[in-house]
């Protein structure tokens, strides 16, 4: 068996903590870095709530970029 330590529990869950708040400190700078990049894009909400209400999300995109039907038929 490894070396082992003994700490208080208090202490375990507030490092714990700390390694989980540094976790999503780093998925936060990834996506940053991702819109920054233009390889992520962000919409505003109430086009998110749309899409997770049901509605279809290639319309949802269609009202955000402005397009009709045959504009993005004509795009693809």
């Amino acid at each position: 068996m490894g070396e082992m330590i003994t700490i208080p529990l208090d202490e375990y869950k507030a490092l714990k903590l700390a390694a989980e708040d540094l976790a999503d400190l780093g998925a936060y700078d990834r996506a940053m870095a991702a819109i920054a990049r233009g390889d992520e894009e962000l919409i505003p909400s109430e086009y998110a709530k749309r899409m997770v209400a049901g509605e279809s999300p290639v319309r949802v995109w269609r009202d955000y970029r402005g397009l009709t039907q045959m504009a993005l038929a004509e795009i693809s």
